[in-house]
């Protein structure tokens, strides 16, 4: 049984699935990758459409202060979520990175998402 900490939270927005579950996605990316140089969160479906209005930009802007990074809003792509987060994460070694995140409700992400995705991704 999950206790009412697990089900209810405030956030900096509207919509948890706008801003918790990103601040989740950062904080993931940021513990997984920990040379980085720079990253590209591009923002699709209901993220892109809503985005700003929900402050989801504010809330990864307020976490990845201090690292080199950019957000763009692609409400067009085709995605299986429509809370989908596609993280490009440059390491300082030249590698590159890509993960596909997607914010699936009350703060929870889905991570194994991207296990799948590259197969679907026209």
């Amino acid at each position: 049984m999950q206790s009412i900490k697990n089900v209810f939270y405030i956030g900096h927005g509207p919509s948890s699935s706008h801003t918790i579950g990103p601040t989740n996605a950062v904080k993931y990316i940021l513990e997984t990758y920990q040379d980085i140089e720079s990253i590209k969160v591009t923002l699709c479906g209901s993220l892109a459409s809503t985005g700003k209005g929900h402050l989801t930009d504010y809330i990864i802007d307020k976490y990845l202060k201090g690292i080199n990074h950019r957000i763009v809003f692609d409400a067009r792509k085709k995605t299986k979520h429509p809370n989908t987060m596609i993280f490009e994460t440059t390491l300082k070694s030249g590698v590159k990175k890509k993960d596909i995140i997607a914010s699936i409700g009350g703060g929870a992400i889905s991570i194994s998402f991207h296990r799948w995705w590259r197969y679907f991704d026209k």
